[in-house]
């Protein structure tokens, strides 16, 4: 159900996504991807509230789910919320400091709190872990380039 939860949100089907996510959970309460990934299915509904009471419930049941900090982190950060988001951010990268997107999204939190040199920092952790989107960059400013070439 699980998978299939995932699958139906990828397609977009997100009420069904959280009804196999529920089911799921009725059959393992204990389940810390199942809620998650509701909280993400949740999320994309516009159900904040509920999305981020599934990531709170997420973590005691998998205490070092990093995915899960930095879920409720990204939610905390487009709420405005930016020192819940941090630390969210934060606990997700102590348990995996090799997670591009919570440095990434950090960053962000940290230049919109005015603290320009640590999310410069963060940016560059970002750029050097993520590796696919370095060479997504690189291809983009290699076609910019030829344009502006072209068009002089």
């Amino acid at each position: 159900m699980l998978n299939r939860g995932y699958a139906r949100a990828q397609s977009g089907n997100l009420v069904g996504a959280i009804t196999d996510y529920d089911e799921c959970l009725q059959l393992n309460p204990k389940n810390a991807e199942a809620y998650c990934y509701r909280g993400c299915a949740r999320k994309e509904q516009g159900d904040i509230k509920a999305a981020l009471a599934d990531f709170k419930q997420a973590i005691p049941v998998k205490l070092n789910y990093a995915d899960a900090y930095l879920k409720r982190g990204i939610v905390r950060l487009e709420q405005g919320d930016l020192m819940r988001a941090m630390t969210s951010f934060d606990r997700a990268l102590t348990i995996d400091h090799t997670l591009a997107q919570a440095f990434l999204r950090r960053g962000i939190a940290l230049r919109l709190s005015g603290k320009e040199e640590q999310s410069r920092m963060d940016f560059a952790q970002w750029r050097k872990l993520d590796e696919n989107l370095k060479s997504v960059l690189e291809k983009r400013i290699e076609e910019v380039t030829k344009k502006s070439t072209v068009a002089t």
